[in-house]
């Protein structure tokens, strides 16, 4: 799971831009798989079950101090 609020660049009614440098550290971090406090966590189906399925990052990151 991304939390990717930290590379919104304008968010307005129900639109959200991205930079395409923020698109591509995105890209980097999913290829990396590290687990990064507050913008990714590896999430096991397991506890995707356990969570009924809930693709909201927020139960699987910690988001209380995002430093990017």
């Amino acid at each position: 799971m991304i939390n990717a609020k930290g590379f919104i660049e304008r968010a307005y009614r129900n639109r959200t831009d991205i930079t395409t440098d923020g698109i591509n550290e995105i890209v980097l971090i999913q290829k990396s798989r590290e687990v990064i406090e507050g913008i990714l966590s590896n999430v096991s189906h397991a506890t995707l079950l356990e969570n009924e399925y809930n693709m909201c990052t927020s139960p699987y990151v910690n988001t209380q101090k995002i430093d990017i």
